[in-house]
């Protein structure tokens, strides 16, 4: 039996990408009793940085991307929705999950009221795999990045602190 290779590839240009990497590697390692190998892109360079993780990841997981590009689905349709998870709330993604919904688990809300560390929470305590402490950490960094990412860029200072980090 093979090994299995867990891939995340989250945004690297916010916090919501990276608190999203956090719950899923900690999510991974949990119940798949393995260490994921984590990939940060930016949505210009989104498609190479699946392309590279999908030559050996057994299961991928996506977070956080506003994939737009279509042609990143063909190197997707090896996965099924067992091994392929994607999670996002960027409204102009809509086209692309549409493209992949048949090959991958998906958890999308664009309607503003939850970011992607919020569904991946969602998806998360589905399997109740947390400790009370650890359910207390997360908690928090999820209602920080919630805060942070659905009102931040809607005033100035937001707009120059996302430039920042």
């Amino acid at each position: 039996m093979s090994k299995s290779i867990h891939k995340i590839v989250s945004h690297a240009d916010d916090l919501d990408g990276v608190a999203s990497a956090v719950l899923l590697a900690y999510y991974i390692g949990v119940k798949y009793k393995t260490q994921a190998e984590v990939m940060f892109a930016h949505y210009e360079n989104v498609n190479e940085v699946i392309q590279v993780a999908s030559e050996d990841a057994t299961h991928l997981w996506i977070s956080d991307l506003s994939v737009r590009d279509f042609k990143i689905a063909e190197t997707l349709s090896k996965y099924t929705p067992d091994t392929l998870h994607f999670f996002d709330h960027h409204s102009d993604t809509l086209p692309f999950i549409e493209k992949i919904s048949d090959i991958a688990t998906v958890c999308f809300q664009s309607n503003g009221t939850k970011c992607a560390a919020d569904l991946i929470w969602d998806f998360m305590n589905t399997d109740n795999l947390l400790t009370p402490e650890i359910y207390k950490c997360m908690e928090f960094l999820v209602r920080a990045t919630h805060s942070r990412d659905l009102w931040i860029n809607d005033v100035q200072e937001g707009t120059d602190l996302s430039a920042v980090i």
